[in-house]
C-alpha cells in the first residue's frame, strides 16, 4: 500500500498541507530536508475521529491490542468497531517506519481529504 486516503468531500483540492500538532511550523511539502510524521511499530496504523480516539485512549493495553492489532484482516485495511470504538485500521507501505501525513484545503480552506504517505512513490520529485 503506497497511501491512505480518507474523503471528507468530493470538493477539488487547492493545496496540499502538513497535518500539523499545536505548535509545529507550517513547511513546504517538498521540503525533503524536514517533514513531520508519526511513528508506527509492527507495521499497522489507524485513524480515529476526536471522539473515538478520547474512549481509545481509555483503554488499557491488553484491551487495546485485542480491539485494533490482534484482529486478522482479511484485506490490507480494515473498520474494527470493538468497546463502541470505530477506526480505519491498516498496514503501513514499508512496515515500521515514521509516515507524513497532509491535509488536501479546497477553494474555501475547508479540509477536504486526509492523505498519509507511506514514502513508497517519490511524488515530491514530480509537479504537483
Amino acid at each position: 500500500m503506497a497511501f491512505v486516503k480518507l474523503t471528507f468531500s468530493n470538493n477539488k483540492i487547492k493545496k496540499w498541507k502538513y497535518a500539523l500538532l499545536k505548535g509545529e511550523k507550517d513547511i513546504s511539502i517538498r521540503d525533503t530536508s524536514l517533514f513531520y510524521c508519526f511513528s508506527v511499530d509492527a507495521g499497522v496504523a489507524c485513524l480515529f475521529d476526536a471522539k473515538h480516539l478520547k474512549k481509545a485512549k481509555s483503554l488499557n493495553q491488553n484491551e487495546w491490542n485485542k480491539s485494533f492489532f490482534l484482529q486478522k484482516p482479511k484485506y490490507e485495511s480494515f473498520i474494527a468497531k470493538n468497546h463502541n470504538i470505530e477506526a480505519a485500521v491498516f498496514e503501513t507501505g514499508y512496515g515500521d517506519g515514521c509516515y507524513a501525513t497532509f491535509i488536501g484545503y479546497d477553494e474555501k480552506g475547508q479540509p477536504s481529504q486526509i492523505l498519509i504517505d507511506f514514502g513508497i512513490i517519490e511524488w515530491w520529485k514530480k509537479s504537483l
